[in-house]
This record gives structure tokens, C-alpha cells and sequence, in this order.
């Protein structure tokens, strides 16, 4: 477009462009076969013989394996460059994910299982978090904070909804085993998309490689500085625990809704994928309210109050009114709408350390990556002594004590005056770092 004055004015694009485009499919694709399991694996683990507490363990490994590739993700990447890093972990995903289940899964050998499994989770990190690199380096700054909200929403569009929701039609047609099979074709096409996507949008790998040392430096003063700035600690030890029902429920909800109250597999599929959509959709709507009325405070009561509510009537209003599927999917929505209350916790990091904010973005990462082993890790330790309720009311109390270390976090006055800090360019540095 042209004004009066003869000057150039770029027109607004309403989309995405057609390399960004392509991305953004090669992470909603990958994803999908990567979340197939999710919510009815621990099930049909025990399904196999092995014990709840076997099955939690299982995931409790594998997302303590999954976090360290997270955190490791994005300085390979700098190293080597995207495309040798996303490669490695497709082919990780691919041939580990096939041992699982030929030797793990249908020879019923758990040591086997757990091998292959984790070894497995090295790989979505290596292919995920490189296209992140690779986006930050091929997006305009001021552009980064909307293809990074972008990449959220696929994200947990794969992951959670369309990986959740594709196995509940699935598997009464074909079974979970062969189910699981079928997660290997959505990798492999979503990997192809993603070789497809850096070839329409070329970066020059001699150019990778220059920050290395630095990711690596922040990698290390992470921990250190957790340890010297104690509010730091504390947002670390909540966002720990802040996802722990997401994990531990896709654990432990299985045994209570479909051995329990009778559901089939397809209908607790269906519970779970409302779960996921609503905390997909209000991520970025709490965003914007944490922004309007302070984060702490929407930390506080959405976030620990209302998650350890949630959490408590995600297990006793479904209990009360037994097979009823609309009353628990109405149960998954508020428990989604809650939990999105600690969307807020990433700004926060930068935010108490400004003049570190790479080394704090990493304990960010660090503490994400913990957080997927911390859930099904209490849910293999109490499964086999408290049950399925028991875990609840652990990860509910845990939440309300997640609310007493907030008084330890005091944010700067940035957090009522900035009200233009989008929390999709915080995800974004944090993904860079």
C-alpha cells in the first residue's frame, strides 16, 4: 500500500506465511501420533498384568526424560543446526517408539517397556523445540510474539485434542495396540512436513552455533540462580507443581472413569479431549486477564484455589452421578478454565530477574521439564496405598501449598504497568532458551 506522501507501507498479513504455515502442520501432525497414548496407556498397561503403580512409574520416567530433552532441545539446536536436531528425533521417536511396542508392550516386559519408552522421549523435544529455534530465527521480532502464540495453539491442539480424540475412534475399531501403531504414520508425515517447511524458508547453519556457549552458561546459572534468589525458588517449585494434574490425571482418571464408573474407552477419550480443547482456548483469554487485573492474584485464586477445587470434583462429581458422560465433560471444562490460572508463572521469571533473563527462562524450562515427571511420580508412589482418591486429594493439597509459596514472589512494578507484554512472546524467549 501507498499513502500520499509516496511512502511504502507493508499491508497487514492475515495469515501466516506459507513456510510458517507448513510448520505449524508438521507440529500439530507430529503431535498427534506423539499424544496417542496419553490418556489410555497407563490403563492398558495394567490392562497387560502390571500393577497402577508400574504404570505411573512408566510415565513418571518418561516425562523426567522428556523434560531434560526439552531443556537440552534448543542449545543442540544452535549447535548442529535445526534440521540435524529435528531429523535425530524423529528418527529417536520412530525406531524406539516400534521396540516399545513390539518387545515392551507384546512381549510384556516392563524393563523393556520403561528402556524403550523413555529412550522414546528424547525424540518429540529434539523435533518440537528445533522448529522453535528455527522460527525464532526466521521471524521478524516484532512478529514473534503472534507465530509463537501460533505455535502454542498446535501444539496442544496435537498433543491433547486430536491426539486424545483420533484413539477414541480408533481403538473400538481396532484396538489399542494397533492404535499405537498408527501414531508411527502421523510422526513420519508431520516429520516430512517439518524438512518440507525449513526448505521453503533456508538459514544458514555457519550462522547457528554463535550463542552456543551462552545457551550453555544459562543452562548452569539456571540452578544457581534458583538457589542465591529465593522467590525464583519459590515460582520454580509452583510451576512444578502447577501442571501436575494435567500429567497425573491422564495417569490415574482412567482407573476411576473406566473401571470404576463404566465408561468405555472412547467416552473418557472424549472427556479428556474437552479438558485439553478448553485449556487450549482459555490459555490465551487468561493471559490477557492476568494482564488486566496481576498476575499473582490470578495465580493465586485461578490458579492454586481453583485447580485444587477442581481437582476435587473432577474425582467426586463424576463418583456421585456415576455413567454420565455429559456431567463429566462438564467437569472437564471447569477443571480446563482452572488450570489455565498459571499461564501467568512464565512472566514471571524474567520478571524477577531482569538482568538475567536467559538464565531465568532456562529455570523456567528446567521446572516444566520436572513437572512431567513430578505427577504420575506421586501417582506411582500412592496409587498402590491410597488409591485413586488419595492422589487427588494429594495433588489438591499440594496445590493449596503451592499458594503459600507465593508470598515469597514479589513481581516488580512491571506487571501493573506493562500491560502490553504479550505472554506469547515470554513462551517464545523461553522456547529460544
Amino acid at each position: 500500500m501507498i499513502n500520499n506522501a509516496n511512502e511504502i507501507i507493508p499491508t497487514r498479513r492475515r495469515l501466516p506465511p506459507l513456510y510458517l504455515i507448513a510448520a505449524y502442520l508438521a507440529i500439530g501432525v507430529f503431535m498427534t501420533g506423539d499424544g496417542f497414548e496419553q490418556a489410555f496407556l497407563s490403563h492398558y498397561v495394567v490392562s497387560l498384568g502390571f500393577s497402577q503403580s508400574n504404570a505411573s512409574l512408566l510415565f513418571a520416567a518418561y516425562g523426567l526424560v522428556a523434560g531434560l530433552s526439552a531443556c537440552a532441545a534448543g542449545v543442540l539446536s544452535e549447535a548442529f543446526g535445526p534440521r540435524k536436531i529435528m531429523l535425530a528425533g524423529t528418527a529417536i521417536w520412530l525406531v524406539f517408539h516400534a521396540l516399545f511396542l513390539k518387545f515392551g508392550l507384546a512381549q510384556k516386559s516392563f524393563s523393556l517397556m520403561v528402556v524403550y519408552y523413555c529412550i522414546r522421549a528424547i525424540g518429540y523435544p529434539l523435533f518440537v523445540y528445533s522448529l522453535v529455534v528455527w522460527v525464532t530465527r526466521t521471524v521478524p521480532t516484532q512478529n514473534l510474539a503472534a507465530a509463537m502464540g501460533w505455535f502454542w495453539l498446535v501444539f496442544m491442539f496435537g498433543l491433547g485434542t486430536s491426539g486424545s480424540y483420533i484413539p477414541s475412534l480408533t481403538i473400538p475399531s481396532i484396538g489399542e495396540m494397533n492404535t499405537l501403531w498408527l501414531a508411527l504414520g502421523f510422526v513420519f508425515v508431520g516429520a516430512c512436513i517439518g524438512s518440507m517447511a525449513l526448505s521453503l524458508k533456508p538459514i544458514s547453519e555457519p550462522h547457528l552455533g554463535f550463542a552456543t556457549n551462552n545457551k550453555l552458561k544459562s543452562l548452569t546459572r539456571a540452578v544457581t540462580l534458583g538457589w542465591e534468589r529465593k522467590p525464583l525458588l519459590a515460582a520454580g517449585a509452583i510451576m512444578m507443581l502447577a501442571p501436575m494434574s494435567i500429567f497425573g490425571f491422564a495417569v490415574v482418571m482412567p482407573f476411576l472413569f473406566i473401571d470404576t464408573l463404566g465408561f468405555s474407552y472412547s467416552e473418557w477419550l472424549r472427556v479428556w479431549s474437552v479438558f485439553m480443547i478448553t485449556n487450549m482456548v482459555m490459555n490465551s483469554v487468561t493471559g490477557m486477564l492476568a494482564d488486566r487485573i496481576g498476575w499473582t492474584r490470578l495465580i493465586r485464586w485461578q490458579g492454586c484455589v481453583g485447580v485444587a477445587t477442581s481437582c476435587l470434583l473432577f474425582y467426586y462429581i463424576p463418583s456421585l452421578f456415576g455413567h454420565n458422560i455429559a456431567i463429566a465433560m462438564g467437569i472437564a471444562l471447569i477443571h480446563g478454565i482452572t488450570v489455565t490460572g498459571f499461564v501467568p508463572l512464565s512472566a514471571v521469571f524474567p520478571a524477577l530477574a531482569p538482568e538475567e533473563k536467559g538464565a531465568a527462562l532456562s529455570l523456567h524450562n528446567l521446572a516444566v521439564g520436572l513437572a512431567a515427571f513430578v505427577g504420575p511420580g506421586i501417582a506411582s508412589a500412592l496409587l498402590p496405598l491410597f488409591g485413586v482418591q488419595g492422589v487427588v486429594w494429594v495433588y489438591a493439597l499440594l496445590y493449596i501449598v503451592s499458594m503459600s509459596l507465593l508470598k515469597f514472589i514479589k513481581v516488580p512494578p512491571m506487571e501493573k504497568k506493562d500491560h502490553n507484554v504479550s505472554h506469547a512472546e515470554l513462551a517464545s524467549q523461553a522456547a529460544a532458551h
